[in-house]
């Protein structure tokens, strides 16, 4: 009987089970695919031990999984972390979210055979490629760029703008380095392989693998209710990004399109919250379970204009069969149509004229909501992306 290979996957989190948005799930997913045709050693955080034990537990029992709590993760008083920054700036070789920095236990395994593959996945453990041994290919799932997710905000003083040009250049390294020792980069979109390519990757090694959505729990809701919100927003309203164009499309809206009902749904700072609800806005806060939320609504509006990788919410959209309208930087990465399968506004006011135009018309919903689901099961189906990940891995096995 032929010996199934062993990857090693690092992780900067333990992926739940029951998460379903953004790159958790995303690595949930490709595990369960890798699974299929491998056995996998599991590294992440002590700290995940604390931080998720339901996870923690949850992959214990997965059959063909070791998961080591290994990485390190330790807790630092402020002054000993305000020492470390300073000293991050001053002599640092590695963009400051790299960690770990050292992983002894992860070198160990390497060293000891028990890797076939190793699997990093996100910017933040690529610098690990360097402690594989020579004859262990490397594949790095970068997905998008660590230097427009991490230096993305406006320098505040020259200081920070110093930090900033400093912490480019560390990044640069390791993208340089990183295309130095992976076989294979993982990009998420087309695009994201051209920014990763002139950032100094090789572009012959970065293979795209689509940010998919698991489209059998994303569906049209089966009950077909009323909606009793007319326009929703989904998102992280703790980053300014999202937060500012949400904020900004409500309060056009409340000018010019009073009747619409507004929602937002996401993790959001309390006085944001206090301050949309004073406009008649439900406001969710964070949910457990996003479809509820989808299905009670007649549109999805995804506004961000400082976007890095893959808008999920739009997939979202999509799956549960939901007409969205969308900036045009909300669509890039993804197979998206202007008045196909999405209405693409470019002001705040365009936004808002289309959510409010959608709303007023039930057949022009549906015609859009079909066709966002038809697009993700046609290109976006997460479980067959994730099968063709497991196979990309698999033959760099056969290939050693």
């Amino acid at each position: 009987m032929e010996r199934r290979p062993r990857v090693t996957f690092v992780a900067p989190a333990v992926p739940g089970r029951e998460e379903r948005n953004g790159f958790s799930s995303r690595l949930h997913d490709l595990l369960l695919a890798l699974l299929q045709v491998a056995d996998v050693d599991l590294f992440v955080p002590r700290s995940s031990g604390v931080d998720s034990p339901a996870a923690v537990d949850y992959w214990r029992q997965v059959e063909g999984v070791t998961l080591h709590l290994a990485l390190e993760s330790e807790m630092r008083s402020p002054i000993v972390h305000r020492t470390r920054r300073v000293g991050h700036h001053l002599f640092g070789r590695l963009p400051r979210w790299s960690a770990p920095r050292r992983a002894p236990e992860l070198a160990g395994h390497l060293e000891g055979g028990g890797a076939d593959i190793l699997c990093l996945h996100l910017p933040v453990t690529a610098h690990l490629a360097q402690i594989a041994p020579a004859d262990v290919p490397v594949v790095a799932v970068l997905e998008e760029g660590l230097e427009r997710g991490i230096l993305a905000p406006r320098e505040r003083t020259w200081f920070h703008s110093i930090a900033a040009r400093r912490e480019a250049r560390r990044v640069k390294r390791l993208y340089r380095r990183t295309s130095e020792r992976a076989a294979v980069v993982v990009a998420i979109s087309t695009e994201e392989r051209e920014r990763l390519g002139e950032a100094g990757i090789d572009p012959d090694h970065i293979v795209v693998v689509p940010l998919g959505i698991d489209v059998s729990y994303f569906a049209p809701d089966p009950t077909g209710a009323e909606p009793d919100l007319d326009v929703a927003v989904f998102g992280e309203f703790r980053f300014e990004r999202n937060l500012a164009p949400a904020r900004a499309a409500a309060a056009w809206a409340a000018v010019h399109h009073p009747a619409l009902r507004w929602g937002f749904v996401g993790d959001i700072e309390s006085d944001d919250a206090e301050a949309l609800r004073a406009t008649g806005a439900t406001v969710s806060g964070r949910v457990d379970d996003l479809r509820a939320n989808y299905a009670t609504t007649k549109v999805v509006l995804v506004p961000a204009v400082a976007v890095t990788g893959v808008k999920t919410t739009l997939l979202q959209a999509w799956a549960m069969g939901k007409p969205a309208v969308s900036t045009p930087q909300s669509a890039v990465g993804v197979p998206a149509v202007d008045r196909e399968n999405v209405l693409i506004g470019r002001t705040t006011a365009e936004l808002v004229e289309l959510c409010a135009q959608l709303a007023e018309s039930p057949t022009r919903r549906e015609q859009l909501g079909a066709a966002g689901r038809q697009t993700v099961l046609e290109h976006l189906d997460g479980a067959r992306i994730a099968a063709e990940f497991a196979q990309l891995v698999t033959s760099l096995a056969s290939v050693r």
